[in-house]
Parts: C-alpha cells; structure tokens; sequence
C-alpha cells in the first residue's frame, strides 16, 4: 500500500466501456493496463490517507475468490449462469 496519492503522472489506458468484460474481467483487465493506478483511497485511523493498487487489490481478490468458491464448491471455471449468488458484508 502507497502513502499518498502519487499517481498524477501515470498515464491510464481507460478500461472498455462496451458491455464486453463482466465486472471481475474489468479489475483484471486494470491490473493488466493500469496495475499502479490506484483502485481504493481509505483512511488508517491515523488521518493518513492510503491507497491500494490495481497491482496489490487483483491477486487478493482472486484470492478470496478462491476461497469463496472452495467453501460453497463451486467450479471457478465453470459455466458462470450456474453460479450462486454471493454477498459479503463487512462493517471495515
């Protein structure tokens, strides 16, 4: 995670806005065209501002894709009209 917010100099491809990428497809098509943009802007609890990456956000939330998938048993590669409905909620 960045302190700060340092990406005024990066250059941003803008992601396809055509209805092709679902939404995980978006996140991973930003991690491959924008991984050091910033995704999500929090505070620490300390009024330091962070920030968290394309680069740092994608692997985690495949990661806990996997999980979710593993704990329902759902096939990740399988046929996405099968899939469940999942929701998280978190109060942090």
């Amino acid at each position: 995670m960045n302190s700060g917010i340092e990406q005024s100099n990066v250059s941003k491809l803008e992601r396809p806005l055509d209805g092709s990428l679902y939404v995980p497809e978006l996140y991973d098509w930003q991690y491959v065209h924008n991984p050091t943009v910033t995704a999500f802007l929090y505070y620490n609890g300390e009024s330091d501002l962070q920030t968290i990456t394309y680069k740092e956000l994608v692997p985690a939330v495949h990661q806990a894709a996997r999980f979710v998938a593993d704990t329902i048993g759902i096939n990740i590669f399988g046929d996405r009209e099968s899939y469940p409905v999942v929701a998280i909620l978190s109060a942090a």
